[in-house]
């Protein structure tokens, strides 16, 4: 019996997170944020009001396809299309950059927010980047 908790009690460290036996998981692999970024030059406060007012559009836009919570700073902000394909975005919005930190794809996954790279494909998230730049960003 004490042997068998010596050998219990080693196996931990062995294959603990810092350990060499732990890339044999693969689940303590580092992973990206999503942080799609864009530099703009407007005032914070005008672009918070202006998502604030797009979201008030719950034919275009407006949290109609959110299913799950994300908790969110107080400088962040969740905006959303409600047009296909239906996807929200939390936003961080500072005075000279624009972050892309999680998105909602339900036809990616409709269960949670996608907050790592990995989660999503260049595709997808190439669309998004585009997507938020051309129907938000360039009609500003």
């Amino acid at each position: 019996m004490k042997f068998f908790s010596a050998i219990l009690l080693l196996a931990f460290p062995i294959s603990g997170c810092n350990s060499c036996l732990s890339k044999l998981y693969g689940v303590h692999e580092k992973q990206t944020p999503i942080n799609v970024t864009f530099e703009h030059n407007l005032s914070s406060s005008l672009l918070n009001r202006y998502i604030d007012s797009l979201n008030q559009n719950e034919k275009r836009y407006g949290a109609n396809c959110i299913p799950t919570q994300i908790s969110i700073d107080k400088n962040d902000k969740v905006f959303c299309f409600s047009v296909s394909p239906c996807e929200c975005y939390l936003l961080s919005i500072n005075e000279n950059k624009v972050i892309i930190q999680a998105v909602y794809i339900p036809h990616v996954n409709s269960e949670a927010w996608l907050t790592k790279r990995e989660q999503v494909n260049d595709t997808v998230l190439h669309r998004v980047e585009l997507r938020f730049r051309n129907e938000i960003l360039n009609k500003l």
